[in-house]
Order: structure tokens, then C-alpha cells, then sequence
């Protein structure tokens, strides 16, 4: 009797050993599945939440501030993909160079300690603003500069200036010309695109300039005219060959700031080899055509790079716009700029290829 007792006793006693090997065992497993498994999903999750919400705010505070200087709608609907495509933006660039060329500018910002970056289609064959990924790089390059940045703009020129009036038939009163003619009409594509990246690099308050040949027309395109309607925009006269420039080459150059005025100098008074070659026809009538050194005079000179810097520096602070609410951008009446060909564009971002 006294075994059975015993015998039962030790039994309870092991029944209790094991219920306490299950529960230990229960709990092991429990907290290696919040340790592993669980953890990690909530963390995950966490920073998505905290990603979302950032990129929400910037998204937020650019577009309310791109309505508060009357930025088109469309523009609102652009970045809005963009953002959606990309998770969200770092401010990190202090200066970009559009269509740089050989990079004077941003060269001379790099050697000065700034982060820059050239957009240009001989460095990357993607950089081609009339490509949807070209665009799309272009627009996204605008939102990483910081506020209060620099950009230097040189859209290509060839079928504004006077020497391509003859192909062109552009006019004060007919800025888009003949868009029968295929250069013609992607050089009128390629400037409504610029004009919605002004409105970003103004909408961030940087000190933006735009530079064309003095018998440019090109800021009498329809969209320019309706930026600068709605913006404070001011324009010079400089000349290249104040730099250190081969040639005289008259400039234009157009910013939001007063202080563009300090690119001014003197010309020097000396011989400047021509860059234009004219020819009198059997009908009295003088054909103008460019010669060898005319496309050597698109660089700009070291000298004119450095001068961006020191006038970017003495440049007084403009303040951000304010953010205004945003109103309903998706509305279907809205103009959707089919100028700019941007339906591509739009394809392009919904499959959020920039992730």
C-alpha cells in the first residue's frame, strides 16, 4: 500500500514536471516567434508608418507651397506620382546643372565643397528630357535640391536663336514656329517640360538661372510667358567673353533674383574671331550661317562657373511661400498640359519603376 502511495505520488509528482516542460516549452516557442518572427514585422511595419508619414509631409509642404505661387495643376499630380514611386525624397543636392555641357558650373561648385550634379545626354544616355525616364530624372533631380539651392539651366538653343529663323519660323508673335518641322516641334516639348521644373526650383525659393543667346525667343513660349505672369523674374544682359569666353557671346540670362545683376562686367576691348559667317544671295536677301567656332562657344568659361558660386553666396534669402491647402488635383478639368506629353510620363511613374 504504502508502494501504491508512493508509486501515485511519484506519479503526480511527474505529471506536474511535465506540465512544467510543456509551459517552458510553450513559452520558448512563444517568445522566439516575437523575437523572429513577430518583431521584425512590427519594425518593418514601423518604419514604413514613419516613412509614409515624412514623405506625406514633404509631399504636403512642396505642393502647398507650388499652389501658393500658382504652379499648374498637373505639376500637383506629377509629384504626387513621383512620390508614390518613390517612397519619399532626400533633399541632398545643393546645386544641379541642366544640360551642362562640359560642366563648367558644376565643376566649379564641386572644387568649391558643394554636392552638384549634372543633368546632361552625353554623360548618360538617360538624361534626355524628352524620354519619360529623362523627364522623370530631371523632375526628381529639382525636388532633391535643397531650399535655397542653385540651378543652372541652358535648354538647347538651336532652333531659337536668329541663325534658325529661316527653319524655325519662329517670330515675336509666332514663338512655337513651325511644327511641321520635327526639331521645331520637340524643342517646344522640351521647354513647356522645363518651365514645370522652374516651378519646382521657385516653389523651393533657389537661386535659378536660365541662360540663352542673346536672340533667343525662347522665353516667349507660351509656358514660360505663364511662369514668369506669375512669378518675380528678372533679366540681363552679360557677355561670355567677360569670362574668359573665346568670343563675345551676348547672353540672356534670367533669375528670380536682383542680385543676377553682379554677373555683369565690362567687355574687354579687343579682336574676337566671329562665330557667325554671312553670304549675300543672287537676290539681295543675306544668309547668316554659324561656323566652326560657333559650337565651341556653348561652354561656358571656368571663370563664368566660379562667378555662379560667389553670386549665389551674397544672394539675400527669399522666404518660403506659404503652405496653402491643396485643392482637388485630380479633377478632370484641369488643363493637362498635352504640349509637355506628359501621358507617358504618368504610365511611367503609376508602375513605380523609380523605387
Amino acid at each position: 500500500m504504502q508502494y501504491l502511495k508512493n508509486s501515485k505520488k511519484k506519479k503526480v509528482v511527474n505529471q506536474s514536471q511535465m506540465k512544467k516542460m510543456k509551459v517552458d516549452k510553450k513559452t520558448r516557442v512563444s517568445k522566439h516567434v516575437v523575437d523572429d518572427v513577430v518583431n521584425p514585422i512590427y519594425q518593418t511595419v514601423s518604419t514604413w508608418v514613419a516613412a509614409s508619414e515624412k514623405s506625406r509631409a514633404q509631399l504636403n509642404n512642396i505642393c502647398g507651397r507650388l499652389v501658393s505661387i500658382g504652379a499648374p495643376v498637373v505639376l500637383l499630380q506629377l509629384i504626387t506620382m513621383v512620390f508614390l514611386s518613390t517612397g519619399g525624397i532626400t533633399e541632398s543636392l545643393d546645386m544641379v546643372e541642366y544640360f551642362a555641357g562640359e560642366q563648367a558650373v558644376t565643376r566649379a561648385w564641386a572644387q568649391a565643397g558643394y554636392r552638384s550634379c549634372p543633368f546632361e545626354i552625353k554623360l548618360n544616355s538617360m538624361a534626355d528630357i524628352l524620354s519619360t525616364p529623362g523627364f522623370c530624372m530631371a523632375l526628381l533631380m529639382a525636388l532633391m535640391t535643397k531650399n535655397f539651392g542653385f540651378a543652372m539651366i541652358a535648354t538647347v538653343c538651336s532652333t531659337w536663336v536668329f541663325v534658325n529663323r529661316s527653319t524655325s519660323r519662329r517670330t515675336v508673335w509666332s514663338p512655337l514656329g513651325d511644327e511641321r518641322v520635327k526639331s521645331v516641334a520637340l524643342a517646344n516639348v522640351m521647354v513647356s517640360r522645363m518651365s514645370l521644373i522652374l516651378w519646382v526650383l521657385e516653389a523651393k525659393r533657389c537661386l535659378w538661372l536660365y541662360e540663352q543667346p542673346q536672340t533667343s525667343l525662347l522665353f516667349q513660349h507660351p509656358r514660360m510667358q505663364q511662369f514668369v505672369e506669375s512669378c518675380v523674374v528678372f533679366k540681363i544682359h552679360c557677355w561670355m567673353g567677360s569670362y574668359g569666353a573665346s568670343s563675345p557671346k551676348g547672353t540672356h540670362l534670367w533669375g528670380p533674383h536682383a542680385d543676377i545683376q553682379k554677373f555683369i562686367l565690362p567687355l574687354p576691348c579687343k579682336t574676337w574671331a566671329p562665330l557667325v559667317t554671312k553670304k549675300t544671295l543672287a537676290d539681295g536677301r543675306v544668309q547668316v550661317s554659324g561656323n566652326s567656332d560657333l559650337k565651341g562657344s556653348q561652354a561656358y568659361p571656368p571663370a563664368f562657373g566660379h562667378a555662379t558660386v560667389g553670386v549665389w553666396k551674397m544672394a539675400v534669402e527669399r522666404p518660403l511661400p506659404p503652405v496653402k491647402k491643396l485643392p482637388k488635383i485630380w479633377g478632370g478639368k484641369v488643363d493637362k498640359w498635352p504640349d509637355a506629353d506628359l501621358s507617358d510620363v504618368f504610365q511611367f511613374l503609376s508602375m513605380g519603376t523609380m523605387k
